[in-house]
């Protein structure tokens, strides 16, 4: 928000004084916006490691990130299996299928560990 109204050319001081007026008011809480955050962008098949450098992008500190993260209640070895399923009807047969599975659920943000297993659940059916 800071960015964004600096941006708008108000000073600094205008700035700081309106981001305090409503974080005493509650009106403004990173910790909040990142549990949020999180939520949302999980249900859209987002990895943890994406959302934290998405949340820092967006000016969150990387511990307030990291509260909000351990505080989620998202599986993300459910997420990266939901979004492989969508992506991937099947497992890979060749190597150059398998290196682009992978390389999708890791643009996608997921961890390694959740990328294999995920990958694992995939038919073997050519079928489908």
């Amino acid at each position: 928000m800071r960015t964004k109204l600096l941006a708008k050319e108000f000073s600094v001081e205008q700035v700081d004084n309106v981001l305090d007026v409503l974080a005493h008011e509650g009106l403004q809480n990173d910790q909040r916006f990142a549990e949020s955050y999180i939520r949302f962008r999980s249900r859209r098949g987002f990895g943890l490691r994406r959302l934290l450098q998405e949340l820092e992008q967006r000016g969150v500190s990387a511990s307030v990130a990291n509260q909000a993260a351990a505080g989620s209640d998202v599986d993300f070895y459910q997420v990266a299996e939901a979004a492989c399923k969508k992506k991937f009807s099947r497992k890979a047969v060749t190597i150059l299928e398998k290196s682009k599975q992978v390389r999708f659920m890791q643009y996608r943000g997921f961890y390694n560990e959740e990328v294999n297993q995920a990958i694992s659940m995939l038919s073997d059916d050519e079928n489908i």
